[in-house]
């Protein structure tokens, strides 16, 4: 199950704008620009919240850190719970956010 926003604070929340054409990793199809809000709860559950305010869905991603990159756990397209494979682009915006985010499993 997705995570929720605490109601009480507590989560660090981080934004980041992905430029997927100046990444280099824009396909035909894809969005050319991605808004990631990151936050971190106080139970180190990482959700990702990638919005593209184009024609495509907006994603929630529950992500955990493995060998310093994200790993997709759960993950809700407009409001309702996917299985399987993820979009390429929903993949190199994870990627991009965990280099963005300097991960160190300590």
């Amino acid at each position: 199950m997705v995570s929720t926003k605490p109601a009480h604070g507590g989560a660090q929340t981080t934004e980041l704008t992905i430029d997927l054409i100046a990444e280099g990793i824009h396909r035909p199809g894809d969005p050319e620009h991605v808004e990631a809000t990151i936050t971190l709860d106080a139970n180190r559950t990482l959700q990702v919240e990638l919005e593209t305010g184009e024609a495509y869905a907006d994603w929630r991603v529950d992500a955990r850190i493995v060998n310093r990159s994200l790993e997709a756990t759960y993950a809700v397209r407009d409001g309702s719970g996917v299985d399987g494979d993820l979009p390429h682009w929903v993949t190199d915006a994870l990627e991009i956010v965990g280099d963005r985010l300097e991960i160190d499993q300590r």
